[in-house]
């Protein structure tokens, strides 16, 4: 038989499921909470531009510019007086070499044309509420040029598969892009992703090399360049939707006993 323990304990797990994906309202605005990330594209989440390779060719020759996310997590937060805040960290790898980023971002008013700065003009299905809902948030070379406190937006090495692929070491500083014309800010909410209208985020950067692999063999890498991250929220697992359905399926069960 089930218990009433059991069952509260179930739905509690349950409830606990739903606390790591906040919900949005309506499917327009983005809620403020922690949200697991993975790869807006089929290929990859972070992009470079060109590959990681010095002027003289060297460096990570043959490996392709996608990077997909081994995890991510984004937290968006309300703060009392403003401006609210979003802070994103995640590792990325490509054949056996792994990076990780880290931005720590804040929000700003939606002072952009649309048609240049909201990815969901790029996609057809997008709704003028979920293009009002997008979020924009700034960068470094943004705050220092309005005078402001500059936030942190970092691209660092980590350990490989093995000792050859280790670029402990590596940094890179990031600023927004592109230098000139409308910016295109980094964005959070529903189309915000350049790829659907799932609740996802992106921005485009120009990185800057501060330091080098340490490693020994370490390879060099490209000193500056360009690229964009993008990422869609990770679904709620599948078990947590079977989980749910067993406690509807429980709670119909003792309705009927009780009948």
């Amino acid at each position: 038989m089930i218990t009433k323990a059991l069952g509260a304990a179930l739905i509690g797990v349950a409830a606990s499921a739903f606390v790591a994906t906040p919900k949005a309202n309506a499917a327009t605005i983005p809620d403020f909470g922690t949200y697991q990330m993975g790869d807006a594209f089929p290929t990859h989440g972070l992009w470079f531009s060109k590959e990681l390779v010095d002027t003289n060719g060297n460096g990570l020759k043959g490996h392709n510019q996608q990077w997909s996310v081994e995890s991510a997590e984004l937290d968006y937060r309300e703060v009392d007086g403003g401006p609210n805040e979003l802070d994103i960290t995640g590792v990325v790898r490509n054949n056996g070499y792994r990076l990780q980023f880290d931005f720590s971002l804040f929000e700003i008013p939606d002072i952009y044309d649309p048609a240049c700065g909201r990815n969901g003009c790029e996609i057809p299905q997008a709704t003028q509420a979920q293009l009002d809902g997008v979020r924009f948030f700034n960068f470094p070379d943004f705050m220092e040029d309005v005078g402001g406190t500059p936030p942190s937006a970092t691209i660092i090495g980590l350990t490989g598969s093995d000792a050859s692929k280790d670029l402990t070491g590596l940094a890179y500083d990031l600023d927004i892009r592109p230098d000139s014309g409308p910016p295109k800010p980094p964005q959070f909410g529903y189309c915000a992703n350049w790829v659907d209208c799932s609740l996802g985020y992106s921005n485009w950067f120009d990185y800057t090399k501060t330091s080098d692999a340490t490693a020994t063999g370490a390879p060099y890498t490209r000193y500056a360049g360009n690229g964009d991250l993008n990422l869609s929220q990770v679904p709620l697992p599948a078990a947590g939707w079977m989980l749910l359905a067993a406690v509807g399926g429980l709670a119909a069960r003792s309705r009927f006993r009780r009948s």
